[in-house]
């Protein structure tokens, strides 16, 4: 949560269906090409920076590491 303080333009929430999704919202008059391309730019950096972090908290048995997962390493 305190990732998407951050966000503008976008933020991570959970779906009906409990996936993680990025959403955002903008009218569609503010829709050209610049502001497109930026949209497009912010939403890639929002996944590049934030998706594992998202992905831990929502799948974190997963990201856990086991005595016998490190042994097996």
């Amino acid at each position: 949560l305190r990732r998407n303080y951050d966000l503008v333009g976008a933020q991570f929430g959970i779906g009906p269906e409990e996936a993680i999704f990025l959403t955002g919202e903008l009218p569609f008059h503010a829709v050209d090409e610049d502001e497109l391309d930026r949209i497009l730019g912010s939403i890639w950096d929002f996944v590049e920076r934030y998706w594992r972090a998202a992905l831990k908290i929502g799948f974190a048995n997963r990201f856990t590491e086991t005595p016998k997962d490190i042994e097996e390493k």
